[in-house]
């Protein structure tokens, strides 16, 4: 296998994290409450308000996409960056019409107001989708290419997030402290690619 079929194998991976962590959590909760026909509306809220399932689905997202545009090369990565936008959408899409049915499925296809009332409540079935559509017109605008090779904008840009994080999350410590953690060390770890990448071409 070719290494950028590596590559898109696993940016296919981590595009389907988000599907799966929530459904293998989902059947955790349900089981510690007692298996029944229909899923339990408190799994459904407890699953699409955890924190921690959001932020790992965001990431995986963000680390897919540049893992695949990155697989491909330099002069294909234009048009495959338009494609993933498009992709991403069509995922936004089908996480908020899952959370929709699943919400529904909850409610045991009858109680519609109930059904509304849970998905809305649930906040990150809401967000993430939200999240994946403006991640796409982020990738399309004009600066998109400059985005995501330009390594140190991107290393600024996550220490920049640090601060917010801290804040909003700042009742759940936990929570902000590992994404402060885990942006810190991501802009550290590109910031080091980037200056080695300089070295070598210094050198040639």
């Amino acid at each position: 296998m070719k290494r950028s079929e590596l590559y898109q194998d696993l940016a296919m991976l981590l595009f389907l994290i988000p599907f799966i962590l929530p459904a293998v959590y989902a059947l955790y909760l349900w089981s510690s409450y007692g298996l029944s026909p229909f899923l339990p509306s408190q799994v459904y809220l407890e699953v699409t308000r955890d924190p921690y399932v959001f932020m790992v689905g965001m990431f995986s997202v963000i680390v897919g996409s540049l893992i695949e545009v990155s697989s491909f090369p330099p002069e294909e990565r234009d048009q495959r960056i338009v494609q993933l936008s498009s992709n991403l959408q069509k995922i936004a899409l089908a996480s908020f019409l899952l959370a929709l049915f699943v919400s529904w499925y909850s409610n045991h296809f009858t109680d519609v107001s109930g059904t509304f009332l849970d998905f809305l409540a649930g906040r990150f079935n809401v967000l993430f989708p939200s999240f994946l559509v403006f991640f796409s017109f982020i990738l399309v605008t004009p600066f998109s290419v400059s985005w995501i090779r330009n390594r140190y904008f991107i290393s600024s840009l996550l220490l920049v997030l640090i601060p917010p994080v801290l804040y909003i999350g700042r009742h759940h410590p936990a929570f902000s402290f590992s994404v402060s953690l885990l942006l810190l060390i991501s802009a550290v770890a590109i910031f080091s690619l980037t200056k080695g990448e300089h070295h070598d071409k210094e050198k040639t």
